[in-house]
């Protein structure tokens, strides 16, 4: 197959000449493609695994005006790829979850199923164009379940909470994946816990809840893969690797990994601080290839890996009431321009995009920081 473009270039004789005099160059291109490339085996780009807006919505074709929803879904051929927020909008939203009069410390299914009673069938407009499932990861928050399971905490001052007992936080979870979705909007990807901080990583039941809701999830016969830790893999490397490595990332792995189905994790751009320096690139593949190279180690296979966040740190957080400059962290008195921070949230999109596109046969999903709408949730993020 031969493809020959032809363009039109002005040279600057044209360009100064009078209009009408026809001075122009044409230069042909000749491509000859006779070379597939593969990766892993794979010879197809696979959208939905990267190109992605951070919106959950079954009615998200209603929540897009004036023809956005469209525009993203058909002309860039873009889907949906994040939800967050299921044990913990449970707990908080709606009739109550209460406790199983048989089983101290258990949720009672039958309050689970009421709370869930009417369900969004969702947009007729969205289904025909994202086919039998939405394709969604879901993550949820940093208390997940009712006061009744009890609590364990790696400092009793901190914010996080994790359930006491990992058998019946995992038979509550696997209660809201069963109940609170239809067939098109239920997760394909789902994560224990937003960014869990490395105390609570730390933590046995950390771990154990993990395992534990996979298990259940299995059990069930959901056709949902459950991962984890879903936690900043900044934290491995703005130290080098030293002490988070052995005391937090591994330990977790040797304790949880062999149960989950993918490994997880938010990947951000970040200022180091004093330094005003970016930090990019390099240490995300340094990071891919630890991950790969234990992976194989512990397990003997490469174990797959989605992203639910990624993007960089100042380009969308702290802007409340969306000032029209903001100093960011480690640059004292300089006032970066809005559009600066967009700038630089996208570079680093793009960039992340392309390191995860080199690995077809490992990633599952990766889903850009890009809302649908922030307005009617916190208008600080200006995405």
């Amino acid at each position: 197959m031969k493809l020959i473009i032809q363009l039109m270039a002005f040279t600057a004789g044209a360009a100064l000449s009078p209009a009408g005099s026809g001075a122009e160059d044409v230069s042909e291109v000749r491509l000859e493609p006779q070379v597939r490339r593969h990766i892993d085996g794979k010879t197809r780009l696979e959208r939905s695994r990267y190109f992605n807006v951070a919106a959950n919505s079954p009615n998200f074709w209603k929540r897009c005006p004036m023809g956005e929803a469209g525009y993203l879904l058909d002309e860039l051929h873009v889907s949906l790829g994040r939800g967050i927020g299921l044990g913990a909008l449970a707990i908080k939203t709606g009739s109550p979850i209460t406790e199983d009069p048989d089983r101290k410390g258990f949720a009672d299914e039958s309050s689970v199923r009421r709370h869930y009673a009417t369900l969004s069938e969702g947009d007729p407009e969205l289904k025909q164009r994202l086919g039998e499932t939405m394709d969604l990861i879901i993550h949820d928050n940093d208390q997940p379940n009712p006061a009744f399971m009890g609590s364990a905490y790696a400092d009793p001052s901190h914010y996080q909470r994790i359930s006491a007992n990992p058998a019946a936080a995992a038979d509550f979870i696997t209660a809201c994946l069963k109940y609170g979705f239809n067939d098109f909007s239920r997760p394909r990807y789902y994560e224990p816990m937003n960014e869990p901080s490395w105390q609570i990583m730390q933590t046995p039941q950390f771990a154990e809840m993990h395992r534990e809701i996979a298990a259940a999830v299995r059990k069930a016969g959901l056709n949902i893969k459950v991962g984890g830790p879903c936690t900043p893999v900044g934290y491995l490397y703005n130290r080098d690797y030293n002490s988070q490595w052995a005391k937090v990332f591994k330990p977790f792995i040797d304790r949880a990994g062999d149960a989950l189905d993918f490994f997880s994790f938010h990947i951000y751009d970040f200022y180091t601080g004093s330094n005003a320096e970016i930090l990019t690139g390099l240490p995300l593949e340094n990071a891919f290839d630890l991950l790969e190279a234990y992976s194989i180690k512990k397990f003997g296979c490469v174990k797959p890996f989605a992203c639910s966040e990624h993007g960089a740190t100042g380009a969308n957080f702290n802007l409340a009431n969306a000032p029209e400059k903001k100093a960011l962290p480690g640059f004292k008195g300089i006032d970066v321009p809005r559009e600066e921070l967009e700038w630089l949230h996208m570079n680093s999109v793009n960039g992340q995009v392309m390191s995860f596109i080199e690995r077809p046969g490992t990633i599952l999903k990766t889903v850009p920081f890009i809302l649908d709408r922030t307005d009617d949730w916190n208008p600080r993020y200006i995405y």
